[in-house]
């Protein structure tokens, strides 16, 4: 049986910790400790003050916002590892970073991986997000029910893989999520109700998770509220567009962010990028 730890209880990470205590012993750390112990609280998990209590743990999670705090949290936790402790890293970060991270834990006989999630906070609690993970295939076949207790699992090949691959969906999904408002606000421009037209488009090939989910849940319904912000759409955005390189496609996705970001902030729901075609304020 593993000891697990969890290191960031923000929107997803909350929700992954509370399902892999269902299954395993999981010690909890969040910065802002107070989260950390209302976890404890309502989940029964083990509350950690201190960072160094988590050398107990053979497996330890990560779900910060962005590969520096990933890497000030394991410089303060690796004097106190012990060798064959297993990080990994939930965190939508640059493949190029995990990458570096990966070889400098190597050389600790600690093994990592990168496995960011995709799904939302909705279904982080109901344990079927998916998670893609790159790694050691060997370790990962080890320890892969684990991931089980939280998530549909990816295997995606070699470390940062699954980071590439988790900020080329994000582009995607806001792409998606942009040109299905600009094409039903354009419609309801020349007198056709978005929500008839929103009706045949789902019913036809036009149709997005943006057009199934995204819209009718929290557009339509002014709920700008998914769960996951503008400021860290905007950061996968820009790690997607450093492997893209020369988009075409994909060229104004960046504006339309920083727009929306000037307009509603960093903290803002990432569906509020859709105000910029509807409710328009």
């Amino acid at each position: 049986m593993y000891n697990v730890g969890f290191i960031g209880l923000g929107k997803i990470g909350y929700n992954l910790a509370l399902n892999i205590n269902k299954k395993y012993n999981t010690h909890v750390w969040n910065r802002t400790s107070i989260i950390a112990k209302e976890h404890h609280a309502k989940y029964n998990t083990n509350f950690v003050s201190n960072l160094n209590e988590l050398s107990c743990c053979n497996i330890i999670f990560l779900c910060l916002p962005t590969h520096i705090e990933v890497n000030e949290i394991i410089t303060k936790l690796l004097p106190n590892l012990k060798k064959q402790t297993t990080l990994i890293d939930c965190t939508s970060s640059d493949y190029k970073k995990q990458i570096e991270i990966y070889n400098k834990l190597k050389a600790h006989n600690i093994n990592y991986f990168d496995a960011p999630v995709s799904g939302g906070p909705e279904k982080a609690k109901l344990g079927n997000i998916t998670c893609m993970i790159s790694g050691d295939k060997d370790k990962y076949t080890e320890i892969e029910k684990v991931f089980n207790s939280f998530s549909n699992p990816r295997f995606v090949g070699k470390i940062g893989s699954a980071s590439a691959i988790k900020s080329i969906n994000n582009i995607l999904n806001v792409s998606h999520l942009c040109l299905a408002a600009e094409a039903l606000q354009s419609l309801e421009n020349i007198g056709i109700d978005r929500n008839i037209a929103l009706n045949v488009i789902n019913k036809s090939s036009g149709r997005s998770l943006m057009t199934e989910e995204r819209i009718p849940k929290h557009i339509i319904e002014n709920n700008y509220n998914y769960g996951f912000s503008l400021g860290l759409m905007n950061k996968d955005v820009s790690l997607a567009l450093q492997i893209i390189k020369n988009p075409v496609m994909f060229s104004n996705i960046s504006l339309l962010l920083n727009n929306s970001l000037t307009k509603y902030g960093k903290n803002a729901d990432y569906t509020e990028i859709t105000k910029l075609y509807f409710n328009k304020k």
